[in-house]
């Protein structure tokens, strides 16, 4: 995913603080300068959103207003990632503003991991965004940047008169291997906002739809891309051990890594501490869960920890953006 994590005692500063990127920015949250802990942070996010009880943007009399599309050009923002760089460059750019949840890395373990913390396993892929509305099915980068549009079975995805109507929104991981996207979290369904329900309903409900109306989610045609839901499991340590030993013997993608909700957790646009993410290969390090041989051999070389491979990850894309950059001619402003 290229989409993409409990209260503490304290947040301490660590030598990466003096180590990191000057496009750290464009990561995952970790090591940032902060008062608060993790846990304050935590329940600061939630306590705002239960003051506020709705967003700014779900004060519009039309939803689709919020994930409606623009004219654009290279933002300066976007260059700090090598996937803002998948759009066609040659072609006009449509962008929409709306930006998606952004987890941080799992750097502490909850008190509360077991009662109010939600996880899935993930698999290879990359974040994707899916709008399906006006009989079209729209696939967005993590950056807003549309990538290409199909027909789907979704509410508002296809021309049918049956699909046409509505508006649906999903948070994806897009598998090009298998041409499916597999479904982290749902905005919106056939128009109905989930954007402030908590995280354990809207992973509820996505699922329910899922097991009763499987057709909604299949392949639209021949040569198109079909839906899978990520089932969401309780975070305690059996259950996580359970499932990372069996996932690959009832998957035919592998798993990238694991991302957890907090159960009360409202759809939070950009970077929360109340989603987090952990790579299977870390388990052993962070919780105490042996993990199959496979993730093992997964450990980037000399591997260490979760902090320095942080450094090591933002490093990595920074090498790969500079490579794009060099070979890939990118657009000056026009207006």
């Amino acid at each position: 995913m290229d989409s993409s994590e409990v209260p503490e005692p304290s947040e301490t500063k660590t030598d990466c603080d003096s180590q990191k990127s000057n496009y750290s920015q464009c990561y995952k949250n970790n090591y940032k300068t902060m008062d608060l802990t993790l846990q304050q942070r935590r329940e600061t996010f939630l306590n705002e959103h239960k003051e506020k009880h709705s967003l700014v943007f779900d004060e519009r009399r039309d939803l689709s207003e919020l994930f409606e599309e623009y004219d654009c050009q290279t933002d300066e923002s976007d260059m700090c990632d090598v996937e803002a760089m998948e759009v066609d460059v040659a072609r006009p750019r449509k962008k929409i503003k709306f930006r998606m949840t952004m987890s941080e890395w799992f750097t502490q373990i909850p008190e509360d991991l077991s009662d109010n913390w939600l996880f899935k396993l993930c698999p290879l892929g990359k974040r994707r965004l899916v709008i399906s509305h006006k009989g079209k099915t729209k696939c967005f980068n993590k950056f807003g940047h549309r990538l290409f549009k199909f027909a789907s079975s979704l509410p508002g995805g296809s021309t049918r008169k049956t699909q046409k109507e509505g508006l649906t929104v999903l948070d994806c991981i897009l598998n090009e291997n298998t041409k499916t996207f597999f479904i982290l979290d749902m905005l919106v369904w056939n128009s109905v906002s989930f954007l402030e329900c908590e995280a354990e309903l809207r992973l509820c409900w996505i699922r329910s739809r899922y097991e009763e109306t499987p057709e909604m989610f299949s392949a639209y045609g021949k040569d198109t891309y079909q839906f899978n839901v990520l089932f969401d499991h309780p975070a305690d340590i059996e259950t996580i051990r359970s499932e990372i030993w069996q996932y690959n013997s009832q998957n035919e993608v592998n798993c990238d890594g694991l991302i957890f909700y907090h159960r009360e957790a409202p759809y939070i646009s950009g970077e929360t501490p109340l989603v987090t993410w952990l790579k299977p290969f870390m388990l052993p390090e962070r919780l105490n869960i042996e993990v199959p041989q496979e993730y093992e051999r997964r450990k980037p070389p000399g591997y260490v920890n979760l902090e320095s491979y942080i450094i090591y990850a933002s490093e990595r894309r920074k090498r790969r953006q500079l490579k794009k950059m060099d070979t890939e001619e990118i657009p000056m402003e026009n207006n």
